[in-house]
């Protein structure tokens, strides 16, 4: 489940010279063609990758295209160098992860005193589609803490829409007084909006996560634009987990009818003292008023819940934008029945008491 936070910020990309480089990519050595042999996860083909491709679970599934050619090498990538390619479900369930061994031993013998696990990649957000395929890069890691029983985690990452265009920040969170873990996304967008980058558009995207005090960034630039922001309210991040690996996914979306394409280069994960991937001002984004909606994906009662200021009112829209439903709330908390809702995915944007709004993306199955 995501749930959906705002931020704003301005930064450009730096490397920090004591870093250690603990995984990197550019595939400029690899053979073009699939990546291995295995959509399993159970054999690594070229450079050590495991891939795993699935066309979904359930006798729903409308997904047909599940093959080792979803995760191929190719040339002219990305400023016409070798990369990846990644072609994700053509219905609506199935998945594309990609991913190597991990980098557990690396972090754990590396320096004293870098503290701060950075992820970049980037990747050409492709041609106008109607595809609701999300694109993911994700740092993985383990929570230590009895709570979580040391089970692997998504630490935070960057999120991309095909459908839409719009990039989003993600990253752990636990509001420690009532143990409500969660992976929450960010708007990186001016003045709390979207950020939405156009077709055929070449993105440097960033990730860092210090494992002192938990705090997340995330760095966004292509073209003449470059965006930032973090996020460091005690009350919610989670430090000391232990970054193990990165991935990217590619996930269906809930009524989704057509395949994606990226193509990805350059990739790496570092670890630092200092963070490489911020040298100029940053805005801090809101610290307090996080939005809770749940369950996500939902089928009948969507709840929503704000941690600090009240829901004004509450309006829910198609993915087109067209309004469908407008309440008044004047409380912390709403529940909202979902059950008549066609099945797909919608937006719903929470107009708060202090002025500002938070807009979340939904699905109903």
């Amino acid at each position: 489940m995501m749930k959906r936070l705002l931020s704003i910020g301005a930064i450009a990309f730096a490397l920090c010279a004591t870093s250690q480089t603990l995984e990197s990519e550019d595939f400029n050595s690899l053979t073009i063609g699939n990546v291995g042999t295995n959509i399993a996860l159970e054999t690594a083909g070229q450079a050590g990758f495991f891939t795993n491709s699935t066309n979904g679970t359930t006798e729903a599934t409308t997904s047909t295209n599940a093959a080792n050619s979803n995760f191929q090498i190719v040339a002219n990538a990305v400023n016409t160098t070798q990369g990846l390619q990644l072609i994700g479900p053509n219905g609506n369930e199935g998945v594309r992860q990609i991913l190597k061994n991990g980098f557990t031993n690396s972090w754990e013998t590396r320096t004293a005193g870098n503290e701060i696990v950075e992820a970049e990649a980037t990747f050409n957000t492709g041609a106008n589609t109607t595809s609701e395929n999300a694109l993911s890069f994700r740092l993985g890691g383990t929570d230590t803490r009895t709570a979580t029983n040391g089970n692997p985690l998504t630490i935070g990452g960057l999120e991309y829409d095909s459908m839409t265009g719009e990039l989003l920040g993600i990253a752990y969170l636990d509001n420690q007084a009532t143990m409500q873990t969660g992976t929450f996304a960010f708007s990186l967008g001016a003045n709390n909006s979207e950020l939405i980058i156009p077709v055929n558009t070449q993105v440097r995207i960033g990730f860092s996560y210090n494992a002192t005090n938990g705090r997340v960034r995330w760095v966004v630039s292509f073209g003449t634009v470059t965006r930032a922001a973090f996020f460091e309210n005690p009350a919610f991040v989670v430090p000391n987990i232990i970054p193990d690996f990165s991935q990217i996914l590619l996930f269906a979306g809930a009524t989704n009818g057509v395949a994606s394409t990226y193509r990805i280069d350059n990739t790496v994960v570092r670890a630092a003292a200092t963070d490489g991937l911020l040298n100029a001002e940053e805005v801090k984004m809101d610290q307090g008023n996080v939005l809770r909606l749940f369950p996500n994906p939902v089928n009948a009662t969507l709840n929503l819940q704000a941690t600090n200021g009240t829901i004004n009112t509450l309006s829910i829209y198609s993915i087109t934008g067209a309004l469908i439903e407008e309440v008044a709330v004047s409380n912390l908390d709403y529940s909202k029945n979902v059950s008549s809702y066609a099945t797909g995915m919608y937006l719903v944007k929470a107009q708060m008491d202090n002025g500002s709004s938070q807009t979340i993306k939904f699905i109903k199955q």
